[in-house]
């Protein structure tokens, strides 16, 4: 894996990384979460990635609980320097199955 700078602001507290590459679409700003085992996607982005749903599950907030569609990305790219099969889910939010 090649070494190499990766921009990142924090924003409210929370750190947001750029140049994130999604199925060779972006480049996108992410907020990184290390304890997270996926990721939340506006609904045009996730099409734009080209994600499909594979199943659905239901996601618990403050506001209740909803069940939101979950796909995975083939290929993940991060400031171009870590680049790799993506093993995160993402769920699409807005989007309701």
């Amino acid at each position: 894996m090649a070494v190499g700078e990766v921009e990142m602001e924090v924003k409210g507290g929370y750190a947001v990384v750029g140049g994130v590459w999604v199925n060779g679409t972006g480049p996108y700003r992410m907020l990184v979460d290390t304890g997270a085992e996926s990721v939340s996607l506006r609904p045009g982005l996730a099409e734009g990635a080209g994600l499909r749903a594979r199943y659905a599950v239901e996601v618990e907030s403050v506001s209740g609980v909803t069940v939101v569609p979950v796909a995975a990305a083939e290929r993940m790219a991060v400031g171009g320097s870590c680049e790799g099969r993506s093993g995160g889910w993402w769920w699409i939010r807005g989007r309701r199955m």
